[in-house]
């Protein structure tokens, strides 16, 4: 298991870089986003994670079968 401190680094350290950062699942699920990724889609994180990532970037309703994010 790993430590909260450990994950609140992790927080910072990826909203401390200028490139957007998004984990995705295999189902195109969004688990995590870092702020510039959330600045990028015009949201807030919160609004970001749980979502598929087709319905965030593409602004599709149906998973993309190429998706280059999965």
């Amino acid at each position: 298991m790993v430590e909260k401190n450990k994950i609140l680094d992790w927080k910072l350290l990826l909203n401390s870089i200028f490139d957007l950062v998004a984990f995705v699942g295999t189902d195109g699920t969004i688990f995590y986003c870092n702020q510039r990724f959330a600045e990028f889609v015009n949201k807030d994180c919160d609004s970001v994670i749980g979502k598929r990532c087709h319905e965030i970037i593409h602004g599709s309703e149906s998973f993309l079968k190429d998706c280059p994010l999965i």
